[in-house]
């Protein structure tokens, strides 16, 4: 039997360039400011001044696991002076939710246009047991997935998304409610009708609860596919859900409705789903887009829900197969893996200087 296959990952794709130890260019650069201001004051005989802005300096300069801490500083006071509420009716334009969202139109065969100038197209994965697959199929479905993404030219990219969703149980309730119906027109006992009728009720009762009241959320996945050209995308995206499909998982492109309903979920699952299929076309795009935005320190409430952002910096060296799904799976979150192609030679690049790092 085939030994599980080992796969590496650069511990860091994108190096930070440093003159000396974790100190960079433009952090040298405000040492030397720092350091005229210091050497001003000691010519101008004001020690105290030179003292302080020495301290202040080895104080400011202190590495700490997120950068050098003077720039941790400045990030926190330019925080503190932006924008932080968007709403949709505000009467300023740089405050409305329109700058955060560049959302333009959702076309009619589910197409994305953005204000930059970029579409989107969107396919819905379906999921099987991976772990249950030998090594040697692992191996087949994973070149699979790969070959779909080799489809992306340099002016395109993608987002693998994971987005939860509530578990539908209409099917289940109309079924039990046309046999409850039925019950009318059948020729058995009172007494044999109403123990019918009362199991069937609770079996009615049971499903609202988890349909409605407590829903009960699973995983969904989707490729987003993103590019200048609609024509170029349109059959990009056709191939990657072609190439995905071989290997078991089954694929669906989007139309609008649906597309809808996953950019809605990509914001927030405070809401019931079927309304959209009674909202005009003209209207989906402002029942897509949050009323209301706020940031704080370390979160954000979006149309009053409370979520933070937490991003992956670090990754195991070495890795077996599937070794993300443990993250994509993590309840109650959004889970995006963007996806950008790199020219061949720019890749080995980076790899090399990964290496003498």
């Amino acid at each position: 039997m085939e030994e599980t296959k080992m796969r590496i990952i650069p511990k860091k794709i994108k190096v930070k360039n440093t003159v000396w130890k974790c100190y960079s260019m433009p952090d040298i650069l405000v040492a030397l400011v720092v350091f005229a201001i210091v050497f001003v004051a000691v010519t101008a005989g004001n020690w105290g001044l030179a003292i302080f802005m020495g301290l202040i300096a080895v104080i400011m300069f202190m590495p700490t696991s997120d950068g050098i801490l003077y720039s941790l500083i400045f990030e926190n006071i330019k925080f503190l002076t932006t924008k932080k509420k968007y709403t949709k009716d505000a009467p300023k334009e740089k405050e409305r939710i329109d700058t955060l969202i560049n959302l333009k139109n959702i076309k009619d065969n589910g197409l994305i246009e953005y204000n930059n100038g970029y579409f989107g197209r969107v396919v819905k994965l379906g999921q099987k047991n991976f772990g249950i697959e030998d090594i040697v199929q692992q191996n087949i479905d994973i070149n699979y997935l790969s070959n779909a993404l080799k489809f992306l030219d340099g002016t395109q990219m993608a987002d693998i998304v994971k987005i939860d969703r509530p578990v539908t149980l209409d099917g289940f309730s109309e079924e039990l409610f046309e046999r409850l119906s039925a019950l009318k027109e059948s020729n058995e006992s009172e007494n044999i009708i109403n123990i019918k009728r009362n199991i069937l009720q609770e079996r009615i009762d049971r499903i609202d609860k988890l349909n409605n009241i407590r829903k009960q959320y699973i995983s969904d996945y989707y490729v987003v596919v993103y590019g200048r050209n609609e024509l170029d995308l349109e059959n990009i995206t056709v191939n990657i859900a072609s190439e995905i499909n071989k290997c078991g998982l089954n694929t669906k492109i989007l139309g609008r409705r649906d597309t809808a309903i996953f950019l809605k979920y990509s914001y927030s699952r405070n809401f019931d789903e079927r309304e959209a299929w009674d909202i005009p076309d003209e209207q989906l795009l402002e029942w897509v887009i949050p009323k209301e935005v706020e940031f704080k320190s370390n979160q954000y409430t979006i149309d009053g829900t409370q979520a933070s952002v937490l991003a992956v910096a670090d990754y195991p060296l070495r890795v077996k197969n599937a070794w993300g799904s443990e993250l994509f799976n993590i309840p109650n979150t959004k889970v995006v893996m963007h996806i950008k192609p790199v020219d061949k030679f720019k890749a080995i690049r980076r790899i090399d200087k990964v290496m003498m790092w």
